[in-house]
C-alpha cells in the first residue's frame, strides 16, 4: 500500500496538505498517517474552512447577544392623566415607554391607553398629571429614578395646559406623550401647568429630588 496512489478526496487532518495524488498512507508534508478506507483519518474539507464556518455559527450568536446588551432598555416611564368632575365622572389615561441608550436618537416602543370621553367637555374638570420613572440594573432589578405630579384645572371658561398642552380628555394622548417621552428621552422632570377658570397656576413636585438628579446623570 506504500507504493500504491490512494486517490484520496481529502485533506490532512493535520496539515490541510490535499491527498488526491499522495501515493501511499503518509502525508508528504508532515507525516501524519491516514487511512485511505477510514473517513475518520481525514479530512474531506480544509480544516480553514472549517474554522471559518465555525466562527460564523460562533459570530452570530455572540453579535446577536452583544446586540441584545447594547440596545436592551434602559428602563421605563409610566404616566398617567386623570380627569374628575363635579358630575361624578372620572377619566384616566396611561402611557408606557421604554427608555433606550441615550446615544441612540429613536424613540423606544410605548403603549398608550385614552379611554373615550363622554360628558367631561360640559364641565369643569380637575386633572391631575403624574410620571414615574424606573431603571433597570444590571442584576436584572429595577431602581426608582424620580417621580413628577402637578394639577390643574380646565373647562368652558378655558382650557388648561401641560407644557403647553391642552389639557382635555380629548387630548389626553398629546399631554402623556410629551410628559413621558420628555422623562424617557432627556430625563426632565419638569411640569409646567397653566389652569384655567380658577385664575390659579398647577406646578409640578418632583418627590424624589436626589433621585432627579441622578437619573439626569444616569442618561
Amino acid at each position: 500500500m506504500e507504493n500504491a496512489s490512494v486517490g484520496v478526496q481529502g485533506f490532512c487532518r493535520s496539515c490541510d496538505y490535499p491527498l488526491g495524488a499522495v501515493v501511499g498512507n503518509r502525508c508528504p508534508e508532515c507525516g501524519r498517517e491516514f487511512d485511505p478506507s477510514d473517513a475518520r483519518t481525514f479530512e474531506k474539507r480544509p480544516r480553514q474552512a472549517r474554522r471559518r464556518r465555525l466562527m460564523v455559527r460562533i459570530a452570530i450568536p455572540v453579535g446577536a447577544l452583544l446586540a441584545l446588551v447594547v440596545l436592551f432598555p434602559r428602563g421605563y416611564v409610566v404616566g398617567t392623566i386623570g380627569f374628575s368632575c363635579a358630575c361624578g365622572e372620572t377619566l384616566t389615561a396611561t402611557r408606557k415607554q421604554l427608555i433606550g441608550p441615550s446615544w441612540l436618537p429613536i424613540a423606544y416602543p410605548h403603549w398608550t391607553t385614552v379611554p373615550q370621553a363622554s360628558t367631561l367637555h360640559l364641565h369643569t374638570w380637575m386633572f391631575t398629571v403624574s410620571a414615574t420613572k424606573t431603571m433597570f440594573r444590571w442584576n436584572l432589578g429595577t431602581r426608582p429614578a424620580g417621580m413628577v405630579t402637578a394639577m390643574g384645572t380646565s373647562g368652558a371658561r378655558g382650557p388648561g395646559t401641560v407644557n403647553g398642552q391642552i389639557a382635555t380628555p380629548e387630548n389626553a394622548g398629546a399631554v402623556l406623550a410629551n410628559v413621558v417621552g420628555q422623562m424617557a428621552r432627556t430625563g426632565a422632570f419638569g411640569v409646567r401647568v397653566g389652569s384655567a377658570g380658577m385664575g390659579s397656576a398647577g406646578g409640578a413636585m418632583p418627590m424624589n429630588p436626589a433621585a432627579t438628579e441622578r437619573s439626569r446623570d444616569s442618561n
